[in-house]
Formats: structure tokens, C-alpha cells, sequence
């Protein structure tokens, strides 16, 4: 079935007209509603997104990827390569990439994505990947595809830990962005630049007012992905932590209602049984301990002064993480296993929680 067929049965169910789907889409023209139905495949990508979304929110992916099935115009295809990577819809980005290898018009487009798909896998080599993108870079054509290119080199040397590529690679992807014209590609892009503005202010920078921004930029946006919009919130609840806990659980119950509408198990286990245990510790709140993290168990018994409590339980752990060594540090009173973790902290990307190493030291 067509994706105009799809939408029209959806239309059909809940009993509404091209001017109803126009309005819940943020359309102006309900004649863009009405070329769209009649299977016309000119429709620019950024409102069949709209049309899709609004109508069936569960269903909206599979409308779009139906609909790129039939696109072929030069602006269509990079607006659908943008999409398939800002969804994860690998599958789609391999068709994309496989229909239009060797295309005059986008095949400096097919050539950054195709790199771009290979980042989505966990075991990537990104090094080998940035030289990549260093390599087909003189061939691009176009300044949204090199501002998109910089945002993956970004995001790749942000993986690596290297945070003064980063902070240069998205400097120059902003001033970009400020100058290309409005459309659907600039909306994206500034969505992937939020997200990396979030990442590098929190863990970087510790600028709460910068990651604020940056995650009202993400969440406001109408072509942001679900998971985009759950990371941001999840990024926010971090950067409040210490500061307000009432702000940080509330931003997490919303990271957690779309991971799991998602079905990201992983990450709603995380912050359920981690990230907002460590937020109560923190405060030193008291709080439902059952079923939480076993190292933020230890935590809230170091947090009460418990300190042999806490060493009995992370002596079970095989594996301990890098807040796991700092609450047994804590505990144990050991100056030098802070000072390590201190030293992983920053070598990890997480200078945000170095404060924490600070206060420990001080109080022994």
C-alpha cells in the first residue's frame, strides 16, 4: 500500500478531511494535503512527515519510509537521506544509498551518508570513519551537506573523547547553519547541532543555561525524533541534578515515558534504577531503594555515613563502574582511588562530575 493510500485509510477511520489533517499537521494550505492524497510524489518530505506524525504517531515512520520509496528528485533524496539518518531507519538509508550510487546530482550525498550508516553501528572504527568523511569532504557540492559532514565528524570525535575537534567542528557547523535558507534540511541539522551543543555543555562545559537552550531547540522542533527528544530530556535531568531535584526527576520521567514508548528497555532501566537513585542520594533524600542499582545502593549508604555497608555491597560487584570506584573510594576513605577516578572522569568525558571527586577529597 502507498503512503497517500495509508493515510487516507487512517483519514477514513477516524473521520477526518484534508482541512482537519492541514490543521493537526501545522499545514497552512490544505492543498498541499489534498496533492499529497492524490499520490502525487513531489510532495516535499518535511510535510508528509507532518501529515504522517499528526495523523498516526505510531504509524508515521512506516508512512514516510512507504513514501521515499517513490521519491527521485535531488532535493527529495537528500531530504531523505537526512531523515533515514536522523530515525535510524538503516534499512532505508542502504536502499537510498544502493538507488542512487553513482547519481551526478547527490553522489556527494550518497558518499557522506553511506559513512554516516556506518556510524550507527556500535562496533564501528571511527577513526577509519573520520578519515572517511576527510576524504570525500573536497567533493561536496552543496553547504548543507558540509555542515551535515562536520556534524558527523563531530559527533564522532565527540565518541573519541577529543573535545577541542568537537567544539571547532560544531563552531564552524553553526556558522553554517545560520546562513542556509529555511527548510527541512536546516530544521535537522539543527536538531543533530543541539544535540551535540547539549552533550559538550553538560559534559564538557557545565553550562546548564547552554544545555537548556540547546534542549528547548530539540524538543520544540517539529522533525525531531522521539529518541532525540527523550536523550535531550535525559541530558537536561543530568544538567539539573545538582541544582534543583524536583526539575532533574521531572525531565527524567519524561526521558523515560519515550524511551519506553520506544521500547529502549535499556535506558529506562537506567534511569530508574540509576540515574534518579543518584539524584535522591545526592540530595541525601530518602527514597524507595528496592530494586535500584546496587552501586547507588552503596551510595546511599556512603550518603548516610554507612561507609562498611557500602563496602560489603560493592565488594560483590565483579565489574565496577567509574561511580562505583568513587563511592568505594568514599567509603574506604582512599585519597589515591579518588584521585584515579578523578583522572577516569576526565579521560571518560565526564568533567561534569569531577565537583563530586573535589567534595570527597575535602571532607576526608
Amino acid at each position: 500500500m502507498k503512503a497517500n493510500e495509508i493515510v487516507k485509510e487512517l483519514m477514513k477511520e477516524n473521520g477526518l478531511n484534508q482541512t482537519n489533517v492541514a490543521d493537526l499537521a501545522g499545514i497552512q494550505s490544505k492543498s498541499v494535503v489534498s496533492k499529497f492524497l492524490t499520490g502525487s510524489v513531489t510532495t516535499d518530505l518535511s510535510n508528509v512527515i507532518l501529515i504522517a506524525r499528526s495523523i498516526s504517531p505510531d504509524r508515521f515512520i512506516e508512512i514516510t519510509n512507504q513514501y521515499i520509496q517513490e521519491i527521485n528528485k535531488p532535493q527529495q533524496v537528500q531530504n531523505a537521506l537526512e531523515y533515514a539518518f536522523t530515525f535510524n531507519q538503516v534499512e532505508v538509508l542502504d536502499f537510498l544509498c544502493s538507488k542512487f550510487e553513482g547519481s551526478r546530482d547527490v553522489d556527494d550525498w550518497v558518499d557522506v551518508y553511506s559513512i554516516a550508516k556506518d556510524m550507527l553501528s556500535a562496533d564501528c572504527d571511527l577513526v577509519t570513519l573520520i578519515d572517511r568523511l576527510k576524504e570525500v569532504y573536497g567533493q561536496i557540492k552543496t553547504q548543507e551537506l558540509k555542515c551535515s559532514a562536520n556534524l558527523f565528524e563531530a559527533y564522532a570525535y565527540y565518541k573519541l573523547n577529543d573535545d577541542d575537534r568537537v567544539e571547532h567542528l560544531v563552531s564552524f557547523a553553526g556558522t553554517i547553519l545560520s546562513e542556509l535558507k529555511e527548510g527541512y534540511l536546516k530544521e535537522s541539522l539543527l536538531v543533530r547541532y543541539n544535540t551535540l551543543i547539549t552533550l559538550t555543555s553538560l559534559y564538557v562545559k557545565e553550562d546548564i543555561t547552554k544545555v537548556k537552550q540547546a534542549v528547548k531547540g530539540i524538543t520544540q522542533s517539529k522533525y525531531a525524533s522521539d529518541l532525540s527528544v527523550a536523550s535531550a530530556y535525559h541530558s537536561l535531568a543530568a544538567a539539573v541534578t545538582f541544582v534543583n531535584l524536583d526539575e532533574a526527576i521531572l525531565y527524567y520521567n519524561k526521558a523515560v515515558s519515550l524511551y519506553d514508548y520506544l521500547g529502549r528497555d535499556y535506558y529506562v532501566d537506567r534511569i530508574l534504577k540509576s540515574d534518579i537513585p543518584f539524584a535522591y542520594n545526592l540530595h541525601k533524600k530518602e527514597f524507595d531503594t528496592d530494586g535500584i542499582d546496587i552501586e547507588e545502593l552503596a551510595h546511599y549508604y556512603v550518603q548516610r555515613g554507612e561507609n562498611e555497608v557500602a563496602l560489603d555491597l560493592l565488594e560483590g560487584v565483579k565489574s565496577l563502574s567509574v561511580f562505583g570506584e568513587f563511592y568505594k573510594a568514599k567509603a574506604g576513605k582512599d585519597l589515591l582511588g579518588l584521585f584515579e577516578v578523578q583522572i577516569k572522569f576526565s579521560n571518560y568525558g565526564f568533567s561534569f562530575y569531577t565537583n563530586l571527586i573535589k567534595e570527597a577529597i575535602k571532607s576526608l
